[in-house]
């Protein structure tokens, strides 16, 4: 599956609905090195199960993934994970 297929953008949002996914986005945006191409796509899961359901459908196509984030889950930060490719 080509993840620059629009194929492709509708099968991650029937797989993870309601998850934020972004295309074409600068690498420069997510690292502070500031330097790279654009990345395909970035998908932001939510919770742990959206993450689950991410990665069984990247897992099923195929599809590479790099985490660029971390979630942190406590009474004083959250923060959501990424999930570029």
């Amino acid at each position: 599956m080509n993840v620059n297929d629009f194929s492709f953008h509708e099968a991650i949002e029937q797989a993870v609905p309601d998850m934020p996914v972004k295309y074409g986005v600068p690498w420069r945006e997510l690292s502070t090195l500031g330097a790279g191409n654009d990345c395909a796509v970035v998908a932001e899961p939510l919770n742990e199960a959206m993450l689950l359901q991410l990665l069984k459908f990247t897992s099923s196509n195929h599809i590479r993934v790099l985490v660029i984030g971390m979630f942190l889950a406590d009474h004083r930060t959250t923060t959501r994970p990424g999930l570029q490719f």
